[in-house]
């Protein structure tokens, strides 16, 4: 069995760096080409499908600005699948952080570009967005001429320095949870 098993994945193999993967790789849908090489959409060599997709047109699309949604359903791709992710990623370090570091919503971007609520993506959006509006409030305080403290390195730095703005301006909390 398992020398029958490995002659079948070596034949998958074959296939998927073969017919199945060029056809993907100019833009075929994994599902349709899984379908047509009887390769199941639970396999390893499906994954492998999807990978060269979101590695090639894909993976292009949204890297140009695509949902990732919209582009994983024409492509194939499940969204519950291992290799979404990665065209999340893909918008992350593309246009979806272009537009958050150029004063958007990182939760609208993340919307338009088809970005998981709950995924690494739009966690590191919300990262990027929350360091721009510090930097802005930080730079805001040296323009008034107020002594900025010189690390904030940790979360209880942050709250401490947040303390010190809300005591300056005199407005906010002036308890902050760490």
């Amino acid at each position: 069995m398992s020398r029958n098993g490995n002659a079948y994945r070596m034949l998958r193999m074959i296939e998927l760096t073969g017919p199945a993967g060029l056809r993907v790789l100019k833009g075929e849908s994994c599902e349709a080409v899984a379908g047509e090489h009887g390769i199941s959409n639970d396999s390893t060599v499906y994954h492998e499908l999807e990978m060269i997709a979101v590695k090639g047109p894909a993976g292009e699309r949204v890297s140009n600005g695509e949902s990732c949604e919209v582009v994983a359903r024409e492509h194939g791709i499940s969204i519950k699948s291992q290799v979404f992710p990665e065209l999340e990623m893909i918008a992350l370090h593309g246009p979806a952080s272009e537009r958050v570091r150029n004063g958007e919503s990182h939760e609208a971007v993340a919307r338009e570009h088809g970005i998981s609520n709950n995924s690494t993506a739009v966690n590191q959006l919300h990262e990027l967005a929350l360091r721009i509006a510090y930097d802005k409030s930080i730079s805001g305080v040296l323009r008034f001429g107020w002594r900025v403290r010189e690390s904030v390195n940790s979360p209880e730095d942050v709250a401490i320095h947040r303390r010190e703005i809300y005591q300056w301006f005199g407005t906010g909390p002036v308890h902050d949870s760490v």
